[in-house]
């Protein structure tokens, strides 16, 4: 018997005691060269800093095969935490009465409005199980990341897959982000 299933995730020990060990232990250094100010420059990051490169994560992690499969199995791993989270919040926000239109397959999802955009969705499970929770939701569901990461990414039924950095400017206008991503990134 599991006491703690997702604290022992083994994606989640991977991830934490080798990517992220790279950086923290150079954070009160970090800080220290910055005044102890919040960090504005995105090329200047406590990743840049600890490891000594020009790459932001994401370019550093396409070099580092180990790495990005650490990464993206801490990332479903955190999803697979979230999800209950996730399917409270979507029902709160939509009654399971509400009139809307069961999902079909062939329909032409590009004449309907966006209802989700999943920023960083990496292999797009979030919105592959909302979709699959309440298929009577109208409207389209988006899965945005990085080029690399988006053509590995699985199509699903009603979940489009789009390329995109999330340092760029958002392409899908008149909707609310899905994932609070950029709470990690300077806003400059």
């Amino acid at each position: 018997m599991e006491v703690f299933p997702y604290l022992c995730d083994k994606a989640l020990i991977a991830y934490r005691s080798s990517t992220a060990s790279l950086t923290m232990p150079k954070l009160p250094e970090y800080l220290a060269s910055l005044n102890y100010h919040d960090p504005q420059d995105p090329a200047h990051s406590l990743f840049h800093y600890a490891l000594e490169t020009k790459m932001n994560m994401f370019q550093w992690l396409q070099t580092q095969p180990e790495q990005l499969d650490m990464f993206s199995a801490y990332n479903a791993a955190a999803t697979r935490i979230q999800e209950p989270s996730l399917k409270a919040t979507i029902s709160a926000l939509f009654n399971k009465t509400e009139t809307t239109t069961e999902f079909k397959q062939d329909r032409k999802m590009e004449s309907e409005p966006v209802l989700f955009v999943d920023i960083g969705a990496g292999r797009g499970l979030a919105l592959n199980a909302v979709r699959k929770d309440r298929p009577n939701l109208t409207g389209r569901m988006i899965a945005q990341d990085l080029p690399e990461v988006i053509k590995g990414r699985v199509e699903a039924d009603g979940v489009e897959n789009m390329a995109y950095n999330f340092l760029e400017p958002q392409p899908i206008k008149g909707t609310v982000p899905f994932r609070p991503t950029l709470s990690w990134h300077p806003s400059s």
